[in-house]
């Protein structure tokens, strides 16, 4: 048991940094082609809904890794705003004497 431990440790690492290499993989709905087959015989093919007609479909871990770093730009950009406001910057608005 504590060799399967062991082994889900060291591969762990080795998987994060292959998914930070090769983000996507082909969507398993279509097959990596992008459309599927009508639902009728003579019907044309229509878009995958899952990979939205790319065929390709980001692995989990690098779905989290890239929503954290939107979050963390998407923070350090609505903190910028905040210390402008905060200290009178150009961004601000003047206010107009009714």
């Amino acid at each position: 048991m504590t060799n399967l431990i062991l082994a889900a440790l060291a591969g762990l690492p080795l998987y994060a940094v292959f998914c930070l290499a090769r983000p996507t993989k082909a969507c398993r709905r279509c097959g990596g082609w992008g459309s599927k087959p009508g639902r009728r015989s003579r019907s044309a093919r229509r878009h995958c809904r899952r990979c939205d007609g790319t065929g390709q479909r980001f692995r989990v871990p690098a779905r989290v890794v890239y929503r954290v770093r939107g979050a963390w730009r998407r923070h350090a950009w609505l903190t910028a705003r905040a210390a402008e406001r905060a200290a009178g910057g150009p961004g601000e608005r003047e206010q107009v004497p009714q």
